[in-house]
């Protein structure tokens, strides 16, 4: 949130009733020219729901952050469809920080490697490391 402020760029903040209205986010990404917006993959399957001519204009060049739930194969390919830059982030949903990033340019959806000072485990369900590519 603050690296924009930190370059001189801005940050927006949509109110609740503009993050749940596709509609309204729509015209706030138009209003505020929002170059890269960080949201969940429910408030971007919302927004490409929405017909090619309302969202063709806002989301075509668009840095999409897109984290806080699993992406899936057919929404990554719908958000691409779009021309975006997609970038899928993952991390502890409860600090609002990123512990890994992987930008996405097809449908291999990963959650990428991890930031630095970062380790990832992979565990199954008895919490003992599985092999790679489990």
């Amino acid at each position: 949130m603050f690296l924009p402020l930190i370059i001189g760029a801005q940050t927006v903040v949509a109110s609740r009733e503009q993050s749940m209205d596709a509609d309204a986010l729509i015209v706030l990404l138009k209003e505020q020219n929002i170059s890269i917006m960080q949201a969940t993959p429910a408030t971007w399957q919302m927004l490409v729901s929405q017909t090619a001519a309302i969202k063709s204009d806002v989301l075509c060049g668009l840095t999409v952050l897109c984290g806080g739930e699993a992406l899936s194969a057919k929404l990554a390919e719908a958000l691409l469809a779009n021309k975006v830059a997609l970038l899928n982030v993952y991390g502890p949903t409860e600090t609002s920080v990123w512990s890994s990033s992987q930008w996405i340019t097809a449908n291999d959806i990963c959650i990428g490697k991890p930031v630095l000072n970062n380790h990832f485990y992979i565990l199954d369900n008895k919490l003992k490391p599985v092999p790679i590519g489990v």
